[in-house]
This record gives C-alpha cells, structure tokens and sequence, in this order.
C-alpha cells in the first residue's frame, strides 16, 4: 500500500541475513505510521496487523489520551500514502487480546453506516 513495498527486504548490503518472507514483514509491526486516504482523513497509530493476500487491508492501534486502545481497519484501496513516524516497538512486546466477535460487531456497524451515507448521497443527488 502506499509507496511501500511491504514484501520486499530492506536490506542495503548483499552482506545482511536474509530473513523468511513472514519474518521481514513483521518487522513493520509496532511501526508509529501516518496514513493518508484518498477520503481526506489523516489517521495515525501503530501498525498493529496488515493482510495484503486476504482482506487488502490494515489495522492501526491509536492509543486514546483516557488510556483506552482503539483500533482503526482501513482497507487498502482507499490508503494515499503511508508515512512512518518513528521506529517500530521492541518485537518481544507482548500484544493485547481482541475480542473478535467485538471487532466483527463494530465492522458491520461501519460498513452499514457507510453504506447508508451512501445511500442518502444518492437520494439526495436524484432529488437534484
């Protein structure tokens, strides 16, 4: 996504180890990033999850100024460029639980929001 190649090694020297696939991607996890969408929105978080062969998308962790944690799904396709704003967190961190069932609950919430935004755009638009 963005000018990022996620998949590619990052290594400068022919000397450097050459990590699996699934081990050089990971090394974005915890990664502070900025994303830009083709929407206008500016989102920023740590890069918590990604999927880029199933869902095309990714998960950025915002930590909110009460304490709480939120998480942020963007799907790729709307993703304008991604920035990183600092160096990723230590790999031995351990990573809070999700609560699947809560996070598919929300998304559909989202997805029938935006759907019925959209919906009423074109409503609007027809009465024009």
């Amino acid at each position: 996504f963005g000018s990022s190649n996620l998949g590619s090694s990052h290594c400068s020297s022919s000397t450097a180890p050459r990590l699996p696939m699934a081990a050089q991607q990971n090394n974005f996890l915890g990664t502070p990033i900025k994303v830009s969408t083709t929407l206008g929105e500016e989102l920023e978080g740590e890069l918590y999850c990604y999927d880029v062969s199933g869902s095309n998308s990714l998960i950025l962790r915002q930590v909110l100024p009460n304490g709480l944690i939120n998480y942020k799904w963007v799907r790729s396709n709307v993703v304008r460029e991604v920035k990183v704003s600092g160096p990723p967190k230590s790999a031995d961190e351990e990573l809070p639980p999700i609560n699947l069932a809560k996070a598919e609950e929300r998304a559909a919430e989202a997805e029938r929001q935006a759907a019925e935004g959209v919906e009423t755009a074109q409503d609007e638009k027809a009465d024009d």
